[in-house]
């Protein structure tokens, strides 16, 4: 059997099959050749985008870098300044407060040497005059006070001399101060040059022991009782006091501060001190120096027979 020619349809049909396996591979070819030249291309880019990113990062790096040494330059700076200016203020406090209290020290020492001479004068007034305590009055007070009030220093400080009168010596004490007082207002009236007048002084001296009466509109009424007394005797600056009252005779441990400076000293026999720091006052301090019977200060058998009371303002 002779095999039949292809026709024309045959033909065409497998030409067409092999055309098309042609192009199909022709085709692939050129998608794989530009595939490859995609990644390649991606590749760069991508190499290129971190390349970028590491140069910024190490911008900032080197930028945090600096910004860390600036920082710690200037706190170490700060921290010298700091403490080179805290070491020159504590220096400098130093420095004050330390002459702050040498000043003080001296200032005391030289009030506390003042007070003890006052009341070793006092003392040897009473040998001097054959005088038995409480009964002794000192001579040109005013002078001796105002030669003291220039040691002292500051503002005119008042000064009380107070001898300790007990109970059963309250008698006689009423009729020595009212013999003894005319001389020494007189003394006082010429030694300040003053403008008055002994008898006017003399009606404003209550002739007893006394104290203002809290309780009958602080009218004056006479000490009773066992305990001990200190009369205001010789005072500085000579004044009139309330109700035109002098304050002669004036029971001054009646005022609690004075009070408990006299129990300090009466049971120490050394000079004690205290501060009123009241806010409604002026700031002041108070001292007092014990007086010892005789002049021998240093013998523990003298006896405390009065006190030289000082309080000054600061």
């Amino acid at each position: 059997m002779k095999r039949q020619p292809p026709t024309s349809e045959n033909e065409s049909s497998s030409f067409s099959v092999g055309h098309n396996d042609s192009a199909t591979s022709f085709a692939t070819g050129t998608s794989v050749v530009i595939s490859d030249e995609s990644e390649q291309g991606g590749r760069e880019n991508r190499i290129s985008i971190r390349g970028q990113a590491a140069v910024r990062f190490s911008k900032v790096l080197v930028f945090f870098v600096l910004f860390l040494a600036a920082a710690a330059v200037a706190t170490v700076t700060c921290i010298l300044i700091v403490n080179e200016e805290q070491t020159e203020f504590k220096s400098q406090f130093s420095g004050f407060a330390s002459e702050i209290v040498t000043v003080a020290r001296q200032n005391a020492d030289q009030i506390f040497a003042t007070m003890n001479a006052l009341s070793v004068s006092i003392a040897s007034s009473a040998v001097a005059t054959n005088s038995t305590w409480p009964f002794v009055r000192v001579p040109n007070w005013s002078l001796k006070i105002e030669s003291l009030s220039t040691l002292i220093g500051g503002e005119r400080p008042v000064v009380a001399f107070s001898p300790i009168v007990e109970e059963y010596q309250r008698g006689m004490w009423a009729g020595y101060s009212m013999q003894e007082a005319p001389k020494y207002y007189a003394e006082t009236i010429m030694e300040q040059e003053m403008n008055s007048t002994v008898e006017l002084f003399m009606n404003g001296t209550l002739p007893f022991i006394h104290y203002y009466d809290a309780e009958n509109n602080f009218m004056p009424a006479p000490v009773m009782g066992p305990a001990p007394t200190l009369p205001a005797w010789q005072v500085e600056p000579f004044v009139i006091g309330h109700m035109n009252v002098m304050h002669t005779n004036l029971d001054i441990l009646r005022f609690p501060q004075i009070a408990s400076l006299f129990h300090v000293t009466n049971a120490t026999r050394r000079t004690s001190m205290d501060f009123n720091t009241d806010v409604r006052k002026d700031p002041s301090n108070s001292i007092m120096q014990p007086i010892f019977e005789g002049v021998d200060l240093k013998s523990k058998d003298s006896k405390m027979v009065g006190v030289v009371w000082l309080t000054m303002k600061w």
